[in-house]
C-alpha cells in the first residue's frame, strides 16, 4: 500500500507538470480574485448608499427651501386678499355715489369691483350687470383693438408702478365709439404692484366732472 505522503507528492507533481508554471499562476491569480471580489463589491454597495443618502438629505433640503418659499407666497397673496377685501369695501361705500365711472383690476386683468356708475357708463348698454362682468376680462365683451389699447396702458402702469393719463375710446351704446380720459393707477400691496384701478371722465367734459367729483367728495 502506499502511503498518504507520498500520494500527495505524486499528485502535485502531476498537476504541476500537466498544467505548467504558467497555468499554476493564473489559478493564484483567479484564486486571489475571488477572495477579494466580496470586499470590493461591499465597498462598492457601501458608496452607492453613501450616495444615495446624500441624494435625499439634498432633496430634503430643497423641499424645505420650497416649503419656505410656499409659505411666504401664502402670507403674500392672503395679505393681497385682505388688502382687496378692504379695497372693494372701500370701492363700494366710497365710489357708489360718485359720477364717475371706477375699477378695480387684479395683475392679470381679471375686474375685480366695479361701481355703479362703471355698470350703468359702459357695461349696461351691452346688456350686462356688474354681475355679469366682475371676475372676467376686457376681451370678454370688447373689441380686439379695444381689448389691446386697455392692455397697453395697464401694462404700463404696472411696468413703472406710476399713475397714468391718457384717452382712451370706448365702445358705447349702438357701437359708437367715445373718446374718454382714463386715469389709471397701480394698486399696491406690502409695496408690491398687484393690479390697476381706474377712473374714466369723459373727454369733452371731464374738466367739469372732476369739479363734481372733487365737491362730492369735500361735502
Amino acid at each position: 500500500p502506499f502511503g498518504q505522503g507520498r500520494i500527495m507528492e505524486i499528485s502535485w507533481w502531476q498537476v504541476l507538470q500537466f498544467v505548467g508554471p504558467f497555468g499554476v499562476l493564473v489559478a493564484v491569480i483567479i484564486y486571489l480574485l475571488a477572495k477579494d471580489r466580496p470586499t470590493g463589491m461591499a465597498r462598492e454597495s457601501s458608496k452607492h448608499q453613501i450616495e444615495f443618502e446624500q441624494l435625499i438629505l439634498d432633496r430634503v433640503k430643497n423641499l424645505e427651501k420650497e416649503n419656505i418659499d410656499l409659505r411666504a407666497r401664502i402670507s403674500l397673496l392672503e395679505l393681497e386678499n385682505h388688502t382687496l377685501l378692504h379695497n372693494i369695501a372701500m370701492l363700494e361705500s366710497a365710489t357708489q355715489e360718485l359720477p364717475l365711472p371706477v375699477w378695480l383690476k387684479d395683475k392679470q386683468g381679471t375686474l375685480l369691483a366695479i361701481n355703479r356708475e362703471c355698470e350703468e357708463t359702459f357695461f349696461r348698454p351691452l346688456g350686462l350687470t356688474a354681475a355679469d362682468v366682475i371676475g372676467k376680462k376686457d376681451e370678454d365683451f370688447w373689441k380686439e383693438e379695444l381689448v389691446r389699447q386697455f392692455a397697453e396702458d395697464d401694462e404700463l402702469v404696472m411696468r413703472t408702478g406710476r399713475a397714468i393719463n391718457v384717452v382712451e375710446k370706448v365702445q358705447m351704446k349702438g357701437g359708437r365709439m367715445e373718446d374718454w380720459r382714463m386715469i389709471k393707477y397701480p394698486r399696491m400691496v406690502g409695496g408690491t404692484i398687484v393690479g390697476v384701478a381706474g377712473i374714466a371722465i369723459p373727454e369733452e367734459k371731464h374738466g367739469q366732472k372732476i369739479t363734481y367729483a372733487r365737491r362730492s367728495t369735500d361735502s
